[in-house]
Parts: C-alpha cells; structure tokens; sequence
C-alpha cells in the first residue's frame, strides 16, 4: 500500500505592509515628454519599505518600469517605478509602485 506523503505549504516572506490611518491618498507626478510635471491623486491601499499600492483614476495605463514620483511634502521627493498597473473598471487602475533607492 502507497503512503501519502504530506505537502508543506510553502510561505514567501513578505513585506512588512501597513496603513496609515492619518493619510488616505497621495500626490504623484510624472514627466511628459515635454519635460512637464502631470500631477495626479491616487488613493492608498497599503504601503510597504519597498513601494506602495494605491488605486487611481486615470485615462490611461501606466508601462510596467515607467516612472513616477511621489511627492511626499513640498521639498521632499520620492523616485518609483511602476510594479504593475492593472485596470479595475473603465478609467481605474489598481498601481503599484517600487521605490527607487
């Protein structure tokens, strides 16, 4: 008679994630190629050491590596690169964001 053998589930360290329940939403920006700044609001999922998650209303997707800034206060400036954008309804996205260190 064959013994079954147990399967170990295997478990990814992740990211320590965490909200802030003070700051709901965010102020991104990104250059056109006009070398103009396109300023947009997006609104926080869930933020991580190494990027953050948020949910925008935008007409169109951004590329997997493009970046964007986030402008955390008026002199400090935070560089990311887009993890994923995936469209959640018409003209909403679901982005996610890694920062550059």
């Amino acid at each position: 008679m064959a013994t079954s053998q147990k399967r170990k589930k295997v478990v990814k360290r992740r990211n320590l994630r965490y909200h802030d329940p003070n700051s709901n939403n965010v102020i991104l920006f990104y250059h056109t190629l006009k070398s103009e700044k396109k300023y947009f609001n997006a609104l926080i999922v869930n933020e991580s050491f190494k990027g953050i998650a948020c949910v925008i209303a935008e007409n169109k997707p951004f590329k997997k590596n493009q970046e964007i800034c986030w402008q955390e206060a008026k002199n400090i400036v935070t560089p990311c690169r887009v993890a994923y954008c995936r469209k959640i309804e018409k003209g909403v996205y679901f982005l996610g964001l890694n920062l550059i260190t």
